[in-house]
C-alpha cells in the first residue's frame, strides 16, 4: 500500500470512528423506537444483499476463468469474470480512493436516513436497504482487491454483479417512492 492510500484509509477510519463515537449513539437513542420498527427492514435487506453478493463473487472466482465467457442463455446471458478497476462502463479507471470515499459517504447517509423518524412508506426503507447492501458489497471488493469483481453479462449491458443489481433495485424503490408515494406522505 503506498503512502497516499495509507493517508486516505487513515482519514476514513478516523472519520468513521469519530462519527460513530460522537454522533451515532445520540441519534440512535433519540430515534430508537423508529429504528426498531422501521430501520431493521433496511439493515436486514442490506445484510442479506452483502452476503448474497460476496457469496456469488466467491463462486464466480472459483468456477469462472478471467475473461472467458460461459454462456447460460444463448445470445442473452453469460457469466464472464472481470476485474473492474473503474466505475460503471469502465470510467475513472484506477481511482479507487474516490470510489471508497463516495461509498463510505453514501453508506453513512443511507444509515442515517434509514434511522430517521418519518411517516414515509416502507418502500423507502426497502430502497435504503438495497442501496446499503450494494454500496457495501462493492466497497468490500475495493478494500480487499483494489477492484470490483463483475461476472454477470446480459446482452446490451456491461458486465455487473449482485451489488450493482442491488443498487439499481434500491434506486428503483427510491424513485417509486418519490414519484408515487411522496404526495401521500405530504398530505
Amino acid at each position: 500500500m503506498n503512502f497516499s492510500k495509507f493517508i486516505v484509509f487513515s482519514l476514513l477510519n478516523l472519520f468513521m470512528i469519530v462519527g460513530s463515537i460522537l454522533i451515532w449513539p445520540f441519534f440512535v437513542l433519540k430515534n430508537l423506537p423508529v429504528i426498531i420498527k422501521k430501520g431493521y427492514i433496511a439493515y436486514s435487506i442490506g445484510i442479506f444483499m452483502v452476503i448474497l453478493d460476496q457469496y456469488s463473487k466467491v463462486l464466480a472466482i472459483k468456477r469462472l476463468s478471467l475473461f472467458v465467457p460461459k454462456e447460460i442463455i444463448p445470445k442473452f446471458l453469460k457469466l464472464e469474470l472481470t476485474k473492474n478497476h473503474g466505475a460503471a462502463f469502465g470510467i475513472m479507471q484506477d481511482k479507487q480512493w474516490i470510489f471508497i470515499l463516495v461509498a463510505v459517504t453514501a453508506l453513512l447517509v443511507f444509515f442515517l436516513l434509514s434511522a430517521r423518524p418519518t411517516k414515509q412508506r416502507t418502500l423507502l426503507y426497502y430502497g435504503y436497504g438495497f442501496l446499503i447492501g450494494g454500496a457495501l458489497g462493492n466497497l468490500i471488493d475495493r478494500l480487499r482487491f483494489d477492484y470490483v469483481i463483475d461476472f454477470i453479462h446480459l446482452k446490451g449491458f456491461p458486465v455487473f454483479n449482485i451489488a450493482d443489481l442491488s443498487i439499481d433495485i434500491g434506486l428503483g424503490f427510491l424513485f417509486w417512492h418519490l414519484i408515487f408515494d411522496g404526495e401521500k406522505v405530504k398530505s
